[in-house]
């Protein structure tokens, strides 16, 4: 599991540069937060 820590955090600054702070974030809150919040409204109550 590490190694694919690793591997996320070698292309990580390659993405922020190319895409800047905003977007990268946004595209990251899409990513990660629409699932999160979609477990949250479905599975846990």
């Amino acid at each position: 599991m590490g190694f694919f820590f690793m591997i996320a955090g070698y292309f990580t600054p390659a993405s922020y540069d190319r895409k800047g702070a905003r977007p990268f974030l946004r595209d990251c809150l899409k990513r990660l937060g629409v699932p999160l919040l979609a477990f949250l409204l479905l599975y846990v109550p």
